[in-house]
């Protein structure tokens, strides 16, 4: 009978353990260096501009592959 028992704990253990596997808090990050050439985006006096980057996340690559960026 304690054998019957150690192995339900045992596999409940198991099963606790494999169910929060999956079930991370981790926020991952991802780190960028943008950096910009002494000519990018010159004006009229051929001295470079401001230029604005913006950085989107996605939730679904899915639309983003589909797109036509060159109409």
């Amino acid at each position: 009978m304690i054998n019957v028992q150690r192995l339900a704990i045992l596999l409940l253990s198991a099963w606790v353990l494999l169910a929060t596997a999956g079930c991370t808090l981790l926020n991952p990050t991802t780190n960028l260096l943008i950096e910009a050439g002494h000519n990018l985006n010159p004006d009229s006096d051929d001295q470079p501009a401001s230029v604005v980057v913006r950085v989107f996340e996605l939730a679904d690559d899915e639309a983003f592959l589909s797109s036509d960026f060159f109409r």
